[in-house]
């Protein structure tokens, strides 16, 4: 199984990754710090996913201002380490997808990350 997450509700085609949008939008609380500014980069889709993965891995929204947020992760020193990258205030100190796609593989390549294994369910079983 290879999952994705996608919302395209405000996406815009950039020919080179390096220009400057000058529209925000976006959840509050999902949104890079920089959005205020009205001048970003994609690397606020960087931020916003790794909203939802802390999310998904602590079940509460991380709060940036303070490094114990990443507390709950203590076990799990790879998922912290990453999410740590992506949540960075400065964009100029977060990732972009290339670089984060390279950690990653990087990471699977020592057998740390390991990838995610499909579930096999019975045919069978009971839904209900």
């Amino acid at each position: 199984m290879d999952a994705r997450i996608a919302d395209l509700g405000l996406a815009t085609l950039v020919e080179d990754g390096t220009k400057l949008q000058t529209h925000g939008g976006g959840t509050e609380g999902y949104r890079a710090p920089e959005v205020g500014t009205k001048k970003f980069s994609n690397k606020v889709d960087i931020y916003s996913c790794a909203v939802m993965f802390f999310e998904m891995a602590v079940g509460e929204m991380p709060d940036i201002s303070t490094d114990a947020t990443f507390e709950p992760l203590n076990h799990d020193p790879t998922t912290s380490e990453l999410l740590k990258r992506m949540l960075k205030v400065r964009s100029a100190d977060r990732p972009t997808a290339t670089q984060l796609i390279s950690l990653i593989k990087v990471l699977q390549s020592r057998s740390v990350l390991q990838p995610i294994s499909p579930i096999n369910v019975s045919p069978s079983a009971n839904c209900d």
